[in-house]
């Protein structure tokens, strides 16, 4: 890579390597690259059945609420696929999707980013859960 790009990445010496600063703004690349090699590869190898792991991410309460009924159906209805599913903010998320740790995430959106592709699931209503402001007292 470092003669494709014409660019040190590594510096080499004898106790070992070391990132050059240009290495340390390639690192985020080197993810994406791995996870589309991977990609790549499982869709060579495709007989056309789901399997093998996703990684979600959602915040904790669609985690609690919303979640457990939606993967049951989904385990059903993909049985060789096991997700994997991890909570974090709606900021932490996109990034983590962005980065190629997870396969996507349910957050609290719109969400504007450019390598991102969006979908509504479903819309939330803010509702008061004292009875007592809602009576009137």
């Amino acid at each position: 890579m470092e003669r494709e790009l014409g660019v040190l990445l590594f510096q080499r010496h004898a106790r070992g390597v070391k990132s050059t600063p240009a290495g340390r703004r390639m690192l985020p690349f080197s993810a994406r690259i791995s996870r589309l090699l991977s990609d790549a590869k499982a869709a060579a190898r495709d007989d056309g059945v789901p399997g093998g792991v996703l990684e979600v991410g959602t915040l904790e309460t669609t985690a609690a609420l919303r979640l457990p009924s939606i993967l049951a159906s989904f385990t059903k209805a993909y049985p060789k696929v096991r997700p994997v599913v991890t909570t974090g903010t709606t900021g932490s998320l996109i990034e983590d999707v962005v980065e190629c740790r997870l396969e996507g995430a349910i957050v609290v959106g719109p969400v504007a980013h450019p390598d991102l592709q969006q979908e509504n699931v479903f819309r939330e209503e803010l509702g008061l859960g004292d009875s007592s402001l809602n009576s009137g007292h």
